[in-house]
């Protein structure tokens, strides 16, 4: 049988969690092992040479327990580890659809470097290294520099959720796999980009509203999002304050705002964060609050699928 490990690039810890964790009856979630942590290791260095000396080193930091018979993994606050990998049954098809929704959780579980290993314990010793995104290195050392978040066991149950459903769910759609597709591939944008804005803004628009009608001005796309997403803000799985982020606005200005800021990038138009955009302060800042709101989005056509649809037509 053919089987693998894919790292975690995030820089979190699992709190308030038994593991392993079981994903699906293929793919458990658990601390990697001395072995595979040097192997990984050896890996980025090899590949990545002198980019890999900013990738700081994290400790294993895991207490192995019995409970009725049972081996378990338990963390505590003085001993956090580096390093956790989904290990895996068969193919690593599974695990590419797992980190797409895997980006749901909070905080976000970016994937990394994929070991397959076969059969034979003598190919175990040199595993097929699949590359994960071509983003991986700034990924990790863009997480080695951050604080470590927690992820407890509700997240890991949501993220359980989110992938049966894409996988055995026959209501699933298609244009949900696409979002997700999308999603995933913004991720790897800089976060200062304008083209993350684009998709961001491209990945609201697929889910929330329709094109223009023959009795609809084409200002109509705005009209939908500001007043969908004053509707849909209170049904979010985490409520997301905008004023935590843009100080005293209302809603409706707000995405007056944002929308027009996405128009000027679209059509090249010089745009700035001075003046009555004060209150957008940057791109990051913009792009990090439509990222939250894209996620609740996505969540919540997972599971109010009916509603979303219905929705999308108003």
């Amino acid at each position: 049988m053919i089987g693998g490990i894919t790292f975690i690039f995030s820089n979190v810890d699992f709190t308030n969690v038994d593991l392993p964790f079981l994903i699906s009856d293929t793919m458990i979630l658990r601390a990697a092992s001395e072995t595979e942590v040097s192997k990984l290791n050896k890996h980025l260095e090899e590949t990545y040479g002198v980019s890999y000396k900013w990738v700081k080193p994290f400790n294993q930091g895991s207490v192995e327990i019995e409970e009725n018979d049972t081996k378990k993994t338990r963390y505590s606050e003085n001993t956090k580890s580096r390093w956790w990998i989904i290990a895996f049954d068969g193919s690593n098809n599974e695990v590419i659809e797992l980190a797409k929704v895997a980006l749901l959780v909070s905080s976000k579980l970016h994937f990394g470097s994929t070991f397959i290993y076969s059969e034979s314990d003598q190919q175990r010793e040199q595993p097929l290294i699949i590359f994960g995104p071509h983003s991986s290195i700034e990924i990790l050392i863009t997480e080695s520099r951050k604080k470590h978040s927690i992820v407890n066991n509700e997240e890991l149950q949501k993220l359980k959720h989110y992938f049966s459903y894409i996988k055995f769910n026959d209501s699933a759609s298609e244009h949900i796999k696409y979002v997700l597709e999308l999603y995933s591939s913004s991720s790897s944008i800089w976060i200062h980009s304008g083209l993350l804005t684009l998709s961001l803004f491209s990945i609201i628009e697929s889910l929330i509203a329709h094109k223009p009608r023959l009795t609809e001005t084409l200002d109509s796309i705005t009209h939908q999002i500001k007043n969908k997403l004053h509707l849909l803000s209170k049904r979010f799985d985490i409520e997301l304050n905008h004023q935590e982020y843009f100080g005293e606005i209302n809603h409706q200005n707000l995405w007056s705002k944002l929308y027009s800021l996405r128009s000027d990038i679209a059509h090249g138009q010089t745009y700035n964060f001075s003046g009555t955009n004060t209150c957008l302060k940057s791109l990051e800042n913009t792009n990090i609050f439509l990222d939250h709101v894209v996620k609740e989005l996505i969540k919540l056509s997972i599971n109010e699928p009916e509603l979303i649809s219905d929705l999308r037509e108003c």
